[in-house]
């Protein structure tokens, strides 16, 4: 609980940078070897580009901007609520906590069958 509201506190883990910096160049390593041994074409391209989304994604402070886009964008829709963010930076992420159903459960159920 934060100023009278439960919240959700989202804490991102000090060395996950460092650990996903560390495991792209592994994979950039490796495409290179790739590269140079089978003639394989495009894959350092690939790594390099999944790990600038991957990085983004620790950023906890990008993560709040994109919440308060959401709850701008589905504003009109009665049915739908994104937490409101109540305090960000980098590494640490305060929001409102929702009650609530993951779309996760209409969606596996979907592709399940």
């Amino acid at each position: 609980v934060w100023l009278n509201q439960t919240v959700a506190v989202k804490v991102r883990h000090p060395a996950v940078v460092r650990r996903i910096v560390t495991d792209f160049t592994l994979m950039r390593a490796a495409s290179d070897l790739l590269a140079r041994l089978f003639g394989v074409s495009g894959l350092r391209a690939s790594v390099t580009q999944f790990s600038g989304t991957m990085v983004a994604q620790t950023r906890l402070d990008i993560e709040a901007e994109h919440l308060r886009r959401f709850g701008w964008n589905f504003a009109a829709w009665r049915d739908v609520r994104f937490p409101r963010v109540l305090a960000a930076s980098e590494a640490v992420l305060v929001e409102s906590y929702e009650a609530g159903e993951l779309v996760s459960t209409y969606t596996t159920d979907l592709t399940l069958g």
